[in-house]
């Protein structure tokens, strides 16, 4: 069978490269995950299970959260100059870090996101003049930590962060040779407010992660690592003998959280969806990342990959109809 691993936002634009003729429909099959421990796997679908896909789920918020928190502090900016927000998104995947410190509490970091933006403004002047001017803002090289106590995941202390601003704005050629000083220059202003708007949104979006990995209302034996790696899983090691991966994270969850370094790279649950192609795709096999992370503590290390399997269905479309017809 084909496989492709393709970034679940690129179904939606794959029609633009091609003249679309085939209807391809693509639809979950799988769940998959595949835990490496000591030169050996264990691989299983969670698909069916109910408890583990809502854990996944909120793992995955992550990055909506952050551009939740970072487009309504920017919106309020752009309000209160004058000028209507456009457009805000997060660009890259966020790579999580998850450090114990002796103290007592786990350091989480943020980085591999840049966040994009614009706004709108449009003033008239002397009654004849108007301005219509499209601010477009970027803060990149977004990079972020902030503490929490191991034992109950609450947020202690105040988080760090930072980012590469930059923004520019262009108006319409209306305004030529006339002075722009009265046009309110947001993206310059937004240079200098780029820690504030940050701030929420990385902390909304880490507590996601943290409470989707390690807690559950302050239930530590309700953690989504656990429920990852259920209790009934067991590695067959090269030697021969086995080791009962799942039983033994459950069983010593409170160590593994106060012990274990964890670096995490974040996608998203694949949804059903259909997109226009120039070729029939059916059998093709999608495959898209919803989870990487890997665990090392001083008792054992392994590494987690959890993918989303989709299969491709095409049907023809002949140029002008509204629905397939069949070959």
């Amino acid at each position: 069978m084909k496989k492709k691993i393709i970034p679940v936002l690129m179904l939606s634009v794959l029609a633009q490269f091609a003249h679309a003729e085939y209807l391809s429909t693509a639809r979950k099959s799988s769940t998959l995950v595949t835990v490496n421990f000591k030169g050996t796997s264990i691989s299983y679908d969670l698909m069916k299970n109910q408890a583990a896909m809502q854990k996944l789920e909120q793992l995955t918020q992550a990055k909506n959260e952050l551009a939740n928190g970072l487009n309504a502090k920017l919106a309020e900016l752009a309000n209160q100059q004058g000028a209507g927000f456009s457009y805000g998104r997060i660009e890259g995947d966020p790579n999580i870090t998850i450090t114990p410190n002796p103290a007592g509490y786990l350091l989480m970091g943020l980085s591999g996101v840049s966040y994009a933006a614009g706004a709108r403004y449009s003033k008239s002047k002397w009654g004849v003049l108007k301005a219509d001017c499209d601010i477009n803002i970027r803060l990149d090289n977004i990079s972020a930590v902030a503490q929490y106590g191991s034992s109950n995941g609450q947020p202690s202390g105040d988080a760090s962060f930072s980012a590469t601003p930059s923004s520019s704005t262009s108006c319409d050629a209306s305004l030529l040779g006339v002075p722009l000083n009265w046009v309110p220059f947001l993206g310059q202003w937004i240079d200098n407010k780029a820690n504030s708007i940050v701030l929420n949104g990385v902390r909304n979006g880490l507590s996601k992660v943290k409470d989707g990995l390690y807690f559950d209302a302050g239930q530590n034996w309700q953690t989504g690592i656990a429920q990852i790696i259920p209790r009934d899983k067991v590695i067959k090691l090269p030697d021969g003998s086995t080791f009962p991966i799942g039983a033994y994270i459950q069983d010593n969850l409170s160590y593994i959280i106060s012990n274990s370094n964890v670096s995490m790279k974040i996608g998203q649950l694949f949804k059903n969806t259909s997109y226009f192609y120039s070729k029939d795709q059916t059998g093709l096999e999608l495959v898209f990342r919803v989870v990487e992370f890997k665990l090392n503590s001083p008792a054992l290390s392994f590494d987690v990959g959890v993918f989303d399997h989709a299969q491709v269905t095409g049907c023809y479309v002949p140029k002008g109809a509204k629905q397939c017809i069949p070959e």
